[in-house]
């Protein structure tokens, strides 16, 4: 284990070091100690981050892995590396389809759940069911007190408009909410997701939400990032709407 973390040093003095190391480094994610194999996955997991593509080989073993651990630690790392790996590799976002469906559905970690979910929306991007489902758990994020888990959930919402702007109107009063909150972070973010949302059929109820923020914030920055908000979305595309 502590030799894995020292050669990890190693390869980003020496990176000529990686290719005869690599086998050696590869059966480490086979090795019958748990220590052992979450230092080699934390090792690829950063190595990859640079290229991916030198990693796809180790998708069968990674594979493995996710579905034999219960180490959620070392789950969110092999999920988080299946992420750069899809897009290379669309065969492999079929494969992963139920085990991450299966770990959305059952793990009580937001930390892995919010992996789970960002790998589906990478990897898995035609699979209107799987997007649902990530849809749906999303909104326990938006809807939790903690600041940092709102907004990771938006910024995941926000991920999912890009390809189902359909998929999202299902939680618009959630985000709506998200507006009243005091980080204007969280707000602007909201902000960004309404934006996307809007159509023919909703755009007066979201204005008039809007408007009703400009004379009661009292963040100046916030006043005009709404002002600039509606009045974009009100002249979109010729004000078609």
């Amino acid at each position: 284990k502590k030799a894995i973390v020292v050669m990890y040093k190693i390869f980003l003095k020496f990176p000529d070091a990686l290719r005869p190391a690599f086998p050696r480094l590869k059966q480490c994610l086979e090795d019958p100690d748990p220590g052992v194999q979450c230092a080699a996955v934390s090792v690829i997991c950063e190595l990859a981050q640079k290229n991916p593509r030198n990693y796809l080989s180790l998708a069968p073993t990674l594979f493995k892995l996710m579905n034999s651990s219960s180490n959620n630690w070392m789950l969110i790392k092999i999920i988080k590396l299946f992420g750069s790996l899809c897009p290379l590799e669309p065969r492999l976002g079929k494969k992963l389809t139920e085990p991450l469906t299966s770990l959305i559905h059952s793990t009580s970690a937001m930390s892995l759940l919010y992996e789970c979910i960002c790998t589906v929306v990478v990897g898995l991007p035609n699979n209107n069911s799987a997007i649902q489902l990530c849809v749906s758990k999303l909104q326990l994020f938006m809807e939790d007190a903690d600041q940092n888990l709102k907004y990771l959930g938006l910024f995941a919402m926000s991920n999912i408009m890009q390809q189902h702007p359909k998929a999202i109107l299902q939680v618009k009063d959630i985000v709506m909410d998200c507006i009243d909150d005091r980080d204007d972070s969280i707000r602007v973010r909201a902000l960004e997701l309404i934006m996307g949302m809007a159509n023919k059929k909703n755009i007066v109820e979201i204005v008039k939400k809007l408007m009703s923020h400009i004379d009661i914030t009292e963040s100046t920055f916030f006043r005009d990032v709404v002002i600039e908000k509606i009045i974009t979305m009100c002249s979109h595309k010729g004000y078609q709407h």
